[in-house]
């Protein structure tokens, strides 16, 4: 993982709970993932709380197809603020071909649109999506409105 351009970090995947999964790392990192979405972080100089969707998150299966709107509820205890609305829309925007542990990958790049009228906040998070398998190697995703982009790649996917 990586935060903006900082260093990058390793995170080793410690437990799992169906789609759920959560990864530590040696520096007191937690980040818990829902499918591709990050839905909580610790150890972070600024963490969200928790996730909560109305109704269905498209990133957390990218083999169902996705269109409209989604709103997700978040919270953010280190500014004390709790249900901050985000409403997203999602786009695939094209092919492109990656590199994960030097292996060629041919993926889709999928674009979210998000915004959050609370904090005047617009942001873009985006999914490298395996086109056969629809497993995501890679994301880019804001956590919170004080944290530069956090940029996960993944080597194998959780057996």
């Amino acid at each position: 993982y990586r935060i903006g351009s900082s260093g990058q970090g390793l995170l080793v995947l410690a437990s799992q709970t169906g789609q759920t999964l959560l990864w530590t790392s040696s520096s007191r990192v937690a980040i818990v993932t829902e499918g591709a979405r990050i839905t909580k972080t610790a150890g972070l100089t600024w963490n969200l709380g928790a996730t909560n969707f109305h109704g269905v998150d498209p990133a957390e299966d990218f083999h169902a197809p996705f269109s409209g709107t989604t709103i997700r509820y978040l919270d953010f205890p280190d500014l004390t603020r709790f249900g901050i609305g985000v409403s997203s829309t999602f786009a695939l925007v094209r092919p492109e071909s990656i590199q994960v542990l030097g292996q060629n990958l041919e993926t889709s790049l999928i674009v979210e649109d998000c915004v959050c009228e609370d904090f005047g906040w617009n942001f873009q998070n985006r999914y490298w999506v395996d086109n056969e398998s629809k497993f995501v190697w890679r994301s880019e995703q804001f956590t919170h409105p004080k944290l530069d982009r956090l940029q996960i790649e993944v080597f194998r996917p959780p057996a």
